[in-house]
């Protein structure tokens, strides 16, 4: 009976010759190999052929390692005396060199396979090299590999070894079964190892024999035998196998595997023993190898066109898988020039690194690519990565897997390799990362946001000072550069090449030229037979949207363009794609598939389910499910021998590309997805119009209760209020009703999903230009009103008027109130309309190149007459706001600036009448008086931003917008001749610039004071406030224009004058105040110690003065100024910390002068020191960032939110935030402060907690008023008119996933047209009080006026008296007109 189970028919002659080659083999075979087929065969026997299996492919595995070895180390002996170009192993030993890890492919095909074919000519005659000849060999291949009737044992190992599941024992027979006769075939070709000795010295003394399955056997050493080593004996000579085989101390004999990276695989048959990687053999391994090439080296460097040649490989790998995604088609490709020619410099600067930004679908990965191809085709060192494929591997370890390097080595060493080849070489290493935004998350690296690690691992790895040779390129969506990275980038900045040097590095849709070249390569592919020059300019705009050039040459494939604007808005160029391919090859069976499609994922939406794609297995077993829903949609895709040929036209037609599939990467799903998300949104709402309208003939329109239905249980997403977008406009096209869009601005102001669908619809209508619609539009929201609403404005500007007045009591406020709730829905509609106009239409390339057939200054007229005041202020804003803009809406930098042309048509407006003509009615008066004060108010703001940008030409363009003033005032007044007749109406609008910010201490009204003896009297001895001691301060404003002997002496005075300006702060006086802020201001910049000690006094001594909380803040605006204007100074910083904390603690931003009783309702002036303390920290230590030795950025005001937010005090809250809001709009320090707005929202967690601030009351109207939510939305809003892209990064990125109940409504389009938190009174108050400041200190000839005008209040009876007086001299050096 036979003493092995064999799954082979053998017969009993058969199984006898098996039973002795096994047996024997299991005795005598080295224990490497013996003990893998006593585990075989032990496990057949018992039934256990997954076991089994393993131990087969265990043997044959090693089995092929073990003869290699053994014939290497035989052939390294033999040909050591030949020379190297005749020494035939060579080859074995790179292929072990290059190929890193060895596969079992590869020890059988290119190393045991080789090394049996050159032992036959090297040892011919030796028994074990004719044994392995004989058996493996059929003629130059091995058996192993099989042939057409038997599979290779490598393709069993990769099928079978390591399989993710379990298979069935029955399974794992079958492939012991196939095995069998090659495991018989190897055990034959190894038997003449049975007369072999192998033994192995663990340790120095020791000797073990491996000699059969059994356990070695101990002896003794006989001395010259090596710790560690292996050695095999074959009766006349014995091979020393180390450091090919070699045992470690427990006995365990190890064979080579595989290089890895730069150390050394071993494996071993032990079951105790796991396999055994280091680098401690590198040494030995590298002698050995280097007697058969001399270059062989396991860690060596490679050279530098091995680091170029797999740079490249990595490149291209890339590339093939950006084409398969049909992300990139160079072909199609138009570089982009002014990108290219920043690239271009970027290469020839000092710079390292190279941030490029963009919008979605602007080309940005593109381009990379383009740039990637020409540096290979140049055959230049470059590497692309994906950001997005950081989530799974770090950019260290990416760049060691790409260059062959040790996991376990220090980065630092390749890459200071990389480049001393560069530069030993005179090259460059170009390295680009597509998409940083994309990386949403960092291998091993969960404490910070992806795209910061990412961005930090690139600064540490390549932006270095010493490797000038690496040029690293990034892409990156702006919003997310400027709020998450702009600030790490200071940090960068010496070696960041970037806007900051001079040039636009930003993507955005094709200038003019590139859209030129760009036709010309569709044209071309599409043969349209309209020639470039021959386009409309409204259809060139649109053409630079790369999407609607490409589906408009769709659509016109060999035909003429059409001319009209309208054939190029989306809903039209996808109404005739549609239609055509209605009426193409299977067309209806197309049309229905789409349209079925998108059905689909409409429905999945409305269930609050976000899909862009079908599965195709959902749709396989839907084939069979009459009652599924995708059942048509399956049969109208797939045949029962394949797909439909109507299927076929939608996913392969190139010039018409609809459908594409993509494969998921983790589970191989394949999904039908629309190519283009803008037509699956225009699909989407085609078959929601077609259903919201299937019950009648009648075009009707939807019912604005349709849309807000469906955005109530939808799954917020894009391309589902795409969908909704072009719903609406669709419906408005199509039956020219607004009902539903007027509805939902004036009926639904607090749903903010219904003000982004406003806000989306009308986008579409401004920026693809339906002009007659949007025009129309805007003329139903200005003409809109409510019953009696002419009589409710009449009353509620009559009321506005007695609030200005100071003539308000608490009934009139009331009433106030209740007329504007009257009026809110008329007022919300014409702000959409103020919004569109300004923030729209003018902002619009069809602005920009007069293109628009109708007048838009005609609905800006309208809004500018508007009857209700609040709406025209509105206006005024807007127009404001446009003279920060340098681009339109679509990025094309503008011609002139927007808010000066429109400024300039008011003034040509005033020219067409003389005085006497605009005096003819009081209608025409009444134009007049608001055409000029308007025009001359945005006038000197925009000269006050001139000249506070400090620009190079910031002087020249003032003098030019002063000059339009000086010219307007000219033709009123005749050449100044009129000047007196004009001067009544001069010093009314004056006074009401000093009225109208009547919420502000510097106003007239308060400034009566100055003139009342018992409070500042007329003169008083040297040591006393008076009026003459004031006069004696004034040429303290000529400090910094002063000669250095005037400046010692001006300094003397102005300390010897201590006495009587502390004694000025204990009168509570708004002149005195006003005056001492800009001398102490003046005096403190050239020298902290000229006003310290003032200051300490006033502290330290008048905090029981009975106007203390005044006094306390204009001291702040004073130290605020001063450390503006000064150098760094901590002792300011903290006295100003810790003053700003007790004044806002104590008044909550709300303070009693002598007069504000009289001169607003709520009988206080406001306003905000935190704001200024946020100043006066980051002036030093720059936006966002701390000082050193502190933790945060302005820790005060964290302190303060803290005991708002825990203390529940609503008051406290909503005042910090509003300086807050001052902090972006007066300075600029946007990152400051959308750090404390995210602080704010991350503390709000819980609509509980939003709930119970909002339920606390006070005693305070304005933004107190509010929702958390409402104001928060506003102080965005604001913010938003200053710093778009930071506030679109705030809202896209920064807040997505925190639970703050507002954050659904904090939409970058609902900004556009929420009411924004800024008053006109409150930026012509905070602009003055700055630009007058920094005049002062700047500007000769402003401190020679200051001198001259307040000179003027010593002798003047009242305030009015010197007021007039003012105004006298400031025309006289405006116009040089005497009076």
């Amino acid at each position: 009976m036979s003493s092995f189970v064999y799954l082979r028919e053998l017969d009993e002659q058969e199984k006898h010759v098996a039973d002795i080659l096994v047996e024997s083999s299991i005795d005598a075979l080295p224990y490497t190999l013996a003990a893998p087929v006593k585990r075989l065969f032990d496990h057949v026997a018992a039934g256990e052929y997954g076991k089994a299996m393993n131990y087969a492919l265990d043997f044959v595995e090693i089995s092929v390692q073990y003869i290699s070895m053994y014939l290497l180390m035989r052939l390294i002996e033999i040909e050591k005396e030949l020379p190297f170009e005749q020494r035939r192993t060579v080859r074995i030993v790179n292929r072990i060199d290059g190929k890193r890890p060895l596969s079992l492919g590869d020890w059988v095909n290119d190393i045991m396979t080789p090394l049996v074919l050159i032992s036959r000519e090297r040892m011919g005659d030796d028994a074990f090299v004719r044994s392995l000849l004989t058996h493996l060999m059929r003629k130059q291949t091995c058996v192993l590999l099989g042939d057409k009737r038997e599979p290779s044992v490598v393709q069993i190992r990769n099928e079978y070894r390591g399989h993710s599941t379990t298979l069935s024992e029955n399974i794992y027979r079958g492939v012991i079964y196939t095995l069998e006769p090659r495991i018989m075939t190897l055990l034959d070709a190894l038997a003449p190892l049975q007369q072999y000795d192998f033994h192995s010295s663990p340790s120095e003394g020791r000797r073990l024999t491996h000699k059969g399955a059994g356990a070695s056997v101990e002896g003794n050493c006989d001395g010259g035998e090596l710790a560690g080593h292996y050695y095999i004996s074959d009766g006349v000579m014995t091979t020393d196998m180390y450091p090919l085989i070699m045992s470690n101390q427990n006995g365990y004999v190890y064979i080579f595997q595989t290089l890895k990276d730069e150390s050394v695989s071993f494996i071993s048959s032990n079951e105790d023993a796991v396999t055994y990687v280091d680098d401690i053999f590198n040494d030995d391994f590298d002698a050995l190898l280097q007697r058969v090439a001399p270059q062989f080296d396991i860690s060596k460097d490679l050279n530098w066109e091995q680091f170029s040649d797999l740079a490249k490989a990595e490149s291209e790998r890339y590339l093939a898988r950006i084409y398969r995604e049909k992300k990139y088609n160079r072909e199609l490709f138009v570089d982009r020039e002014q990108i290219s020619a920043a690239l271009d410099m970027f290469y020839a600067s000092p710079a390292t690194f190279f941030p490029i930004l963009g919008e979605a679908g602007q080309g940005k990965t593109n381009q990379l690519c383009f740039w990637t191809e020409r540096l290979i085709e140049e055959n230049q060192c470059v590497l692309i990565f994906s950001s997005a494929d950081f989530a799974s591997v770090t950019l260290d370890a990416h760049l060691k897997n790409i260059f062959g390097f040790s996991p376990r080595k220090d980065i630092v060493r390749l890459l200071d390799t990389l480049h001393d080849k560069a530069v030993q070489r005179n090259q460059y290493v170009y390295i680009f990362f597509d998409a940083l935004n994309e990386c949403l998350h960092y291998k091993d690296d969960a404490d910070q946001m992806g795209v910061v690690a990412l961005y930090k691992a690139i600064v540490r790895l390549f932006v270095n000072e010493r490797y000038d040779r690496f040029k690293v390129v990034s892409t990156c969506r702006s919003y997310t550069w400027k709020h998450a990275l702009s600030r790490l980038a200071q940090r960068d900045q010496a070696l960041t090449f970037s806007e900051e040097n001079g040039l636009n590095s930003a993507i955005r849709g094709f200038t003019s030229r590139e859209l030129k070249k760009a036709y010309g390569i569709y044209q071309e592919l599409y043969q349209m037979t309209s020639e470039f020059d021959t386009l409309t300019p409204t259809a060139k705009i649109r053409l630079k949207d790369p999407l609607v050039l490409k589906i408009a040459c769709t659509n016109y494939l060999c035909k003429a363009l059409p001319e009209k604007s309208k054939d190029f808005t989306s809903v039209a160029l996808f109404n005739r794609m549609f239609n055509d391919i209605a009426s193409s090859y299977a067309g209806k069976a197309q049309c229905r598939i789409i349209e079925l499609i998108a059905s689909h994922l409409l429905e999945r939406y409305e269930l609050g389910i976000a899909a862009d794609s079908i599965s195709e297995s959902e749709l396989k077993v839907a084939y069979d499910e009459p009652d599924n829903p995708l059942y048509k949609l399956a049969h109208l895709i797939f045949k029962r021998d394949g797909i439909s040929v109507a299927y076929t036209e939608l996913i392969n037609k190139p010039e018409r590309p609809v459908l594409r599939i993509s494969e998921s990467a983790q589970t191989g799903e394949r999904q039908i997805q629309f190519i283009y998300e803008r037509f699956l949104e225009y699909v989407m709402a085609r078959v929601f119009v077609a259903r919201e309208t299937s019950d009648g003939s009648i075009p009707t329109p939807i019912p604005a209760n349709s849309y807000l239905r469906c955005l109530a249980r939808s799954a917020g997403n894009v391309v589902y209020m795409g969908a909704m977008r072009n719903a609406l406009a669709i419906d408005i096209l199509r039956t020219h009703d607004y009902s539903a869009l007027v509805s939902m601005m004036r009926d639904y102001p607090d749903d903010y999903e219904v003000l982004l669908l406003v806000g989306e619809v009308t986008n579409i209508l401004i920026g693809e230009n339906y002009e007659h619609e949007l025009f129309s539009l805007i003329d139903l929201l200005l003409a809109a009103n409510v019953e009696n609403g002419d009589k409710l404005t009449l009353e509620l500007n009559r009321i506005n008027g007695l609030i200005e007045s100071n003539k308000a009591d608490d009934q009139v406020i009331e009433r106030h109130k209740a007329v504007q709730s009257e009026l809110m829905p008329v007022i919300r509609l014409r702000r959409n309309a103020a919004v569109s106009v300004l923030n729209g239409i003018f902002a619009t390339d069809y602005f920009n190149e007069s293109l628009y057939v109708e007048d838009p200054y005609r609905l800006l007229w309208k809004l500018l007459d508007e009857p209700i005041i609040e709406v025209r202020n509105d206006a005024v804003m807007y127009i404001y706001y446009l003279s920060v803009r340098t681009h339109t809406l679509d990025y094309t930098p503008l011609d002139d600036n927007i808010a000066e042309k429109i400024v300039g048509r008011m003034f040509d407006l005033i020219r067409r009448h003389s005085l006497a003509g605009w005096m003819v009615t009081a209608g025409r008066r009444n134009m007049l008086f608001s055409r000029l004060e308007t025009s001359v108010r945005l006038t000197v703001l925009m000269i006050i931003d001139t000249l506070l940008s400090k620009k190079e030409d910031s002087r020249d363009r003032a003098a030019v917008l002063l000059g339009h003033i000086t010219s307007i005032f000219s033709h009123i007044t005749m050449n100044f001749a009129l000047i007196r007749v004009v001067m009544p109406f001069l010093q009314y609008v004056m006074r009401k610039q000093l009225t109208f910010q009547s919420a502000y201490v510097n106003n007239i009204i308060e400034y009566q004071g100055f003139w009342d003896d018992s409070i500042v009297p007329l003169d008083a001895a040297d040591d006393r406030w008076s009026r003459q001691a004031m006069c004696r301060l004034l040429p303290m404003l000529m400090y910094n224009n002063s000669e250095k002997d005037a400046r010692e002496d001006l300094t003397a005075r102005f300390r010897a004058m201590h006495p009587a300006v502390f004694e000025a702060y204990a009168t509570g006086d708004s002149m005195s105040y006003f005056v001492l802020e800009r001398i102490m201001v003046i005096m403190g910049v050239a020298d902290w110690e000229n006003v310290r000690p003032v200051v300490t006094d006033v502290f330290e001594k008048y905090r029981q003065n009975e106007w203390f909380d005044y006094t306390q803040m204009s001291v702040l605006y004073s130290l605020y100024q001063i450390s503006v204007y000064g150098p760094l100074n901590r002792e300011l910083i903290d006295m100003y910390a810790r003053e700003a904390e007790d004044w806002t603690q104590r008044t909550r931003g709300l303070f009693r002068a002598r007069n504000s009783h009289k001169a607003n309702t709520l009988g206080l002036y406001k306003r905000n020191v935190m704001n200024w303390y946020a100043v006066v920290y980051c002036t030093h230590s720059g936006d966002g960032m701390p000082l050193e030795g502190d933790g945060l950025c302005v820790p005060l005001f964290y302190r303060m939110l803290d005991q708002a937010i825990g203390q529940n005090d609503k008051v406290l809250l909503f005042h910090l935030i509003e300086n807050i809001s001052e902090l972006i709009t007066d300075f600029g320090y946007i990152r400051t402060a959308l750090d404390m707005l995210l602080y704010i929202l991350k503390s709000y967690d819980t609509s509980r907690k939003v709930e119970a601030i909002d339920a606390v009351e006070t005693d305070r109207d304005g933004i107190y008023a509010l929702s958390l939510v409402s104001l928060i939305g506003n102080v965005l809003s604001t913010a938003k008119n200053y710093f778009a892209e930071e506030v679109d990064s705030f809202i896209k990125r920064d807040i997505v996933g925190l639970t703050f109940p507002g954050i659904s409504k904090y939409r970058e389009q609902i900004l556009s047209f929420n009411p924004s938190g800024e008053s006109l009174s409150d930026l012509f108050t905070h602009k003055f009080g700055n630009f007058l400041m920094w005049a002062l200190l700047n500007e000769p000839s402003v401190e020679k006026f200051a001198i001259t005008a307040m000179s003027g209040a010593y002798d003047s009876k009242d305030c009015f008296e010197w007021f007039d007086k003012v105004i006298r001299i400031l025309v006289k050096d405006m116009f040089n007109a005497k009076i």
